[in-house]
């Protein structure tokens, strides 16, 4: 599988606000809908499953709203990379639960076989943080997110926890191409 012309074709769909780009052959949903229709071959049944239901999926991509694009697209990406990181190996990633100084943070080490999860905990913390919200935790039952907060979250596409952990940047600044002002 090509997980690398996969993953960036998604990031530039993402980039571009998720308006079905035309590239040089197929639209982008065509793209999607052809290449996952090929399913590889080392795939488990659960997963060959959830591959050729992404695939149907993209094939509908045009009429879905932006903020359905969007989370296709992201479930996507999220799919792909649990499947490369079985096939590759070990992937390491450390998460911030919060902006604080004294922030909880997870590390999360991930092999094809094991999951291991560490937390460091400051002593004294509040109640708040006594209970470690679930992934697929709908975010206003958060109590420092809150109804309101989640409703601004849900116009960005982010309904659950772990829809918020994966919502990566989409720009920033390339100090590497700066251009002098005149």
């Amino acid at each position: 599988m090509e997980w690398q012309r996969l993953q960036k074709a998604l990031s530039v769909e993402a980039e571009s606000g998720f308006c079905d780009l035309q590239g040089r052959q197929y639209r982008f949903s065509e793209f999607l809908t052809l290449t996952l229709g090929q399913t590889p071959r080392s795939l488990t049944g659960a997963d060959q499953k959830r591959w050729l239901a992404i695939a149907q999926d993209f094939s509908y991509y045009p009429q879905l709203s932006p903020v359905q694009r969007q989370h296709l697209v992201n479930e996507t990406k999220r799919f792909l990379a649990q499947i490369e990181q079985r096939i590759t190996g070990i992937a390491t990633a450390t998460i911030p639960i919060n902006n604080s100084p004294d922030s909880l943070t997870q590390e999360v080490k991930s092999t094809t076989t094991k999951s291991k999860i560490k937390v460091a905990q400051p002593a004294a913390k509040s109640s708040a943080y006594n209970s470690i919200p679930q992934l697929h935790e709908a975010l206003k039952n958060i109590s420092t997110i809150g109804i309101k907060k989640s409703q601004d979250l849900a116009k960005l596409g982010l309904y659950t926890v772990r829809d918020l952990l994966y919502y990566y940047p989409r720009s920033h600044i390339d100090y590497s191409k700066q251009v002098k002002i005149n």
